[in-house]
């Protein structure tokens, strides 16, 4: 299915139809297919899970800049689109800071946003990272890897303001710096953090049975909670 926003066409998929609702978004240079495995078990519990592609990924149109803020205004449009009563958002890597950046533009509209691997500005990545993606940038002038190594550059003060729930997942073998998701615990009005053991960045959630585990307690008291 398909919905529009800033002239582009951007492509979601519903399975279920819950009276809960959880919005899963995707990383840099991936697409929501990877969550179809959680989609389908969330699916069996009363939610009604949309899967969005974000402009540029996927089967959503291509653009010449990817900018997270146009991405977060594509997530707050989707959200109007469907009249989707307090979603739950739940975002990887990049769908985190697209997530994060959305509450920061409008702190009305989502419940709560869950949110893995996140980093507040480019130094947030490891330095080990960081270095590989700038010798790949250079020969490859890849928009993608641009997006990653120009942003976020979420200000400190505009934590401050956020009274949404935010949970974030860190993994103990992220490679992103663990001081990101404190700073957010330490600013956000009720922000917490969650600690993976035994993962890295994304090993617990690309089409991984693993990341129902890691949500399903903070998603819905309902569900049973479960150890990982």
């Amino acid at each position: 299915m398909k919905f529009q926003n800033d002239g582009l066409q951007l492509n979601y998929t519903q399975v279920g139809n819950g009276q809960r609702t959880i919005i899963f978004l995707h990383g840099n240079g991936e697409d929501s297919s990877i969550y179809n495995a959680i989609a389908d078990r969330l699916a069996e519990l009363n939610y009604t899970v949309y899967l969005l592609d974000s402009r540029g990924h996927g089967q959503s149109d291509t653009v010449d800049r990817l900018d997270y803020h146009d991405m977060a205004n594509d997530l707050l449009s989707f959200i109007k689109y469907l009249n989707l009563d307090n979603p739950t958002v739940y975002g990887f890597s990049d769908g985190g800071i697209v997530a994060l950046l959305a509450v920061i533009k409008d702190d009305n509209i989502i419940d709560k946003i869950l949110i893995s691997g996140i980093n507040l500005n480019p130094k947030g990545l490891k330095l080990r990272v960081r270095i590989p993606m700038w010798l790949s940038y250079f020969f490859t002038r890849n928009d993608k890897l641009r997006l990653m190594l120009t942003q976020p550059n979420i200000a400190i003060n505009a934590l401050r303001n956020i009274k949404t729930k935010i949970i974030i997942f860190y993994a103990e073998h992220d490679l992103v710096k663990k001081a990101n998701s404190i700073s957010v615990v330490n600013n956000a009005r009720n922000a917490q953090i969650v600690t993976i053991l035994e993962e890295n960045h994304q090993s617990y959630v690309l089409n991984n049975e693993k990341l129902y585990k890691v949500l399903a307690p903070h998603i819905e008291t309902s569900l049973t909670s479960m150890n990982y």
